[in-house]
């Protein structure tokens, strides 16, 4: 919002307003909408003369709606109502001053406002009437809006479907979602009642800011739903933080509990779903996100296409973001996205090494943001994948794509259903979601047999279906899980949707829609919001148990001694020590580790040679020696670059997992674990000394770092899985030796086959040997930068359980600081003050509590 539009009228308005005298970067944009919105709904109320209890109690009602108790927001509403009561100060021209610099969906929400509380008492006053209809004419609202709203809410005629279709995307709560919550929940309460829209004007978006109009056909209501149970979520997050806040500014609590809170709380903010799409080259990838996303985005053509990963996502404003590899950024204007994400096109012409040009590309992904998408306007994020069977690090870009992905979309062309090499990557996307356990399909992976109208004849579909089921669901299965394959034609149902024709393709698309947005709402979404429900229950009983703790100091129920004291400050003294015992244990196990790694990897390189020789006899090729030389080179090259990465699994997961870094892991878990215990055993024999509580919390915590450091048991590493997955994590961690070595022997393969060789007899066993040979020779040249990377690697996971069992130590330290602050204060304060506490601990355990009612009551009716 530019600030300049906000006049010296409107500061000494709202100063007035609010009985206090406010400068201009005090007066935030909600402030002023929420001002404009009381002045307009006491104009309304006051308008008849006759303040009647059912406006009273609508007012209250929309009030408690758009700020919460807990909100400073709410105590100022109610001291701006009152003032603009007791002043009269609903006139036309405050409105007019209030509103200069609100937008026009801004406006068009608060006339919504000001008809849904003059109907509260079941009928529209004439002088209530003649009011909102000269509000509409001075904010400038086109009269057929302002028509359509009176007849909705009163009921009177049906609104034309375009004009609804207007006042559905005028009013879409999505548009106001960078703004303040304010005009989220506003938004919300309209929409509710408007009529829904019929399939065929569904998200009509105006032209605005030359963002062209998407003619999407797929709603996402269940998206839609979900979203707004996660702002009620959100409504509950920041009441617990204002009595938190409230708590500490009185002394009642400590910061700690604060920080703890607001991280919990921004995850929740910032959680969004994220769904994958993967495939190979010229499956259709795009133009399904294109149909998904009901506009065309994602630049097609009939040859490959995507050359890099790119995140589509909801912003307010329509810009591309590029994050190259060595972690700079930069935006770039929106007519240069196709360019970034497309491979050239002579590469895809295959006049060029599209290997060559992945490993070249310095750009890591690119972020799409656009603020008319109707998926991703519902808190969807949405990744295009490079076609993976060709990629040279194909397992490092699937690590990086799947990161933190909710739901995978996996496409095949129905012409060549399911190909061997996409069988292979759809093994390893169920390895990289299970682990090691073979025996468990994934649940998340939806199969989409695109081009479905290219197959004419029934017998063709039939045999296709009968092919997908034999490979995707013969024990062990690949997927699971209720209308996980799709069979679709991408391209008919785009061409449905922009041209506004129902169609047969487009019926099954939707069909594929729903299922998605089910999965994501139902399976995920909730699954969500139930364990930030229990994380935010789990800080009110800390809280509690801290209000409760202090209520006994100051009932002289816990008394600390001299003595008892000077063994607590020991104890703290201890702690800090313990820093320094975990830092060098953990070089001296990385120091081991790094010595291990090396032998071990040396040993794996001298037998690697003899390996790869004796699987080179399966290596085949449809390339002919004579007229395809370098795409047979580089057919052999894949195969064993196939080979090397299977090797370097099972020597990542038997040696270097298995027999090297577990055991340091549980070596140094069972150190940090023996320390803590240690202040845990003392600490209790202070508390039974001393009749105190101390080592109830400070053990709590102690268990909370146990489970945090081993994962639960093993969560930590045990999620590498098998040797697939453990090479992910490497590649994405910096182990990234295997580019470097496809990009050297693709390198070689360009200059080192010409004519001669066409003499060589058993030329395909030459061409093998020396793609053989030169892959032993490129990992020796780089053994150097390997090494490295691989102490880098086992350097990251020691030092994350390092950091946190420090993390660990400094709450234990603040604990017990906190405990002898509390003790010290109540001997310093005076009974009046004492007294004062009492009830404000008493009062906070009643809002407390009142909370964690709430909590239950959504647990059931929500997510149960």
């Amino acid at each position: 919002m530019n600030m300049s539009l906000m006049s010296s009228k409107v500061d000494s308005l709202i100063s007035q307003l609010t009985g206090r005298k406010l400068e201009t970067q005090n007066i935030s944009h909600p402030v002023i909408f929420l001002t404009s919105v009381l002045a307009v709904l006491n104009g309304v109320i006051c308008a008849d003369g006759i303040v009647a209890e059912k406006e009273k109690e609508k007012l209250e009602i929309t009030l408690q709606c758009l700020c919460s108790h807990a909100d400073n927001l709410y105590e100022l509403a109610e001291i701006i109502s009152k003032n603009i009561q007791q002043e009269k100060l609903y006139s036309v021209n405050n409105i007019i001053t209030l509103t200069e610099s609100l937008s026009e969906s801004e406006k068009l929400l608060l006339l919504s406002l000001g008809y849904e509380i003059s109907v509260s008492d079941g009928k529209i006053d004439i002088s209530e009437q003649k009011y909102l209809k000269h509000i509409a004419f001075v904010l400038e609202i086109e009269s057929q809006y302002q028509k359509a709203l009176e007849a909705i809410l009163t009921n009177q005629e049906n609104v034309e479907p375009d004009i609804l279709a207007d006042l559905h995307s005028l009013l879409d709560p999505c548009r106001f979602r960078e703004l303040d919550k304010i005009f989220v929940l506003a938004a919300q309460q309209i929409c509710e009642q408007l009529p829904q829209l019929e399939k065929q004007n569904i998200n009509k978006f105006d032209n605005q800011d030359n963002i062209s109009p998407p003619k999407a056909s797929i709603s996402y209501q269940e998206l839609e739903n979900f979203q707004i149970h996660r702002q009620q979520l959100e409504v509950l997050f920041n009441q617990v933080s204002s009595i938190l806040k409230d708590s500490h500014e009185k002394g009642l609590l400590t910061e700690t509990l604060i920080k703890d809170m607001e991280k919990v709380s921004q995850s929740l903010k910032s959680q969004q779903f994220r769904v994958a799409v993967i495939g190979d080259f010229s499956q259709g990838k795009s133009t399904l996100l294109n149909a998904l996303l009901g506009e065309e985005i994602q630049p097609t053509r009939a040859i490959p296409c995507s050359g890099t990963v790119s995140l589509l996502k909801y912003g307010e404003q329509k810009r591309v973001i590029c994050h190259y590899q060595n972690g700079t950024e930069e935006e770039i204007p929106f007519e240069e996205y196709e360019d970034k994400v497309t491979i050239d096109y002579e590469v895809a012409l295959e006049q060029c090494d599209i290997n060559q040009q992945l490993i070249e590309n310095p750009i890591k992904e690119v972020i799409f943001e656009h603020p008319n998408l109707a998926l991703c306007k519902n808190g969807v994020i949405i990744i295009d994948s490079p076609g993976l069977n060709e990629h040279p690090d194909r397992t490092a870009i699937t690590k990086q794509i799947l990161e933190d992905t909710d739901a995978i979309i996996f496409l095949t062309d129905a012409s060549r259903p399911l190909t061997q090499r996409e069988k292979e990557v759809l093994q390893e996307l169920k390895q990289f979601l299970n682990g090691d356990n073979s025996e468990v399909s994934a649940e998340n992976i939806f199969l989409v047999v695109n081009k479905w109208d290219l197959l004419r004849r029934e017998k063709d579909r039939q045999q296709v279906k009968e092919r997908i089921e034999n490979i995707v669901f013969s024990p062990p299965a690949l997927i699971s899980g209720d209308n996980r394959v799709h069979f679709l034609s991408a391209q008919e149902a785009l061409d449905s949707i922009i041209n506004q024709a129902e169609s047969e393709y487009l019926r099954e698309f939707q069909c594929f829609a729903q299922t998605l947005e089910k999965f994501m709402s139902e399976e995920r979404g909730y699954l969500v919001i139930k364990k930030y429900l229990h994380e935010l229950k789990l800080v009110i009983q800390r809280c509690i148990a801290d209000l409760t703790e202090y209520q006994s100091f100051l009932n002289n129920e816990v008394t600390l001694s001299e003595k008892a004291k000077q063994e607590i400050i020991e104890q703290i003294g201890e702690a800090t020590g313990y820093d320094i015992q975990f830092q060098k244990k953990m070089e001296q196990l990385l120091s081991e580790a790094s010595v291990q790694t090396k032998e071990s990897f040396n040993r794996w390189l001298e037998g690697l040679s003899h390996r790869l020789y004796q699987k080179k006899s399966s290596w085949t090729s449809e390339y002919s020696h004579l007229w395809n030389q370098n795409k047979l080179a580089k057919d052999y090259t894949n195969q064993c670059v196939a080979c090397l990465k299977k090797d370097i699994d099972t020597w990542v997961d038997n040696d270097l997992v298995k027999n090297i870094l577990l055991p340091k892991i549980e070596i140094l878990e069972e150190f940090i674990t023996r320390k803590m215990t240690i202040i845990d055993q003392n600490l209790q024999s202070i508390d039974k000394k001393n009749n105190l509580t101390l080592s109830k919390k400070v053990s709590q915590l102690i268990k909370a770092v146990q489970v945090d450091i081993t994962g639960g048991g093993g969560v930590l590493f045990g999620g590498l899985g098998g040797g697939a997955v453990a090479l992910g994590l490497l590649a994405f961690t910096g182990v990234g030796f295997i580019g470097i070595i496809i990009a050297a022997i693709l390198s070689w393969i360009a200059s080192s086959f010409g004519l001669g060789l066409l003499d060589v007899d058993n030329i395909h066993d030459t061409i093998k040997n020396k793609v053989i040979e030169e892959t032993i020779q490129q990992i020796e040249k780089s053994q150097k930068p390997i090494e490295k990377d691989l102490d880098e690697f086992i350097a990251t996971i020691l030092k994350s359980i390092l950091t946190k069992a420090k993390e660990g130590i400094d709450q234990i330290i603040i604990c017990c600081e906190d405990f002898l602050k509390k003790q010290e204060k109540i001997h310093q304060e005076n009974l009046e003050k004492h007294y004062k506490d009492k009830n404000l601990i008493s009062q906070k355990h009643q809002e407390l509590n009142q909370l964690c009612a709430i909590i239950d009551v959504f647990l059931t009716e929500r997510v149960s």
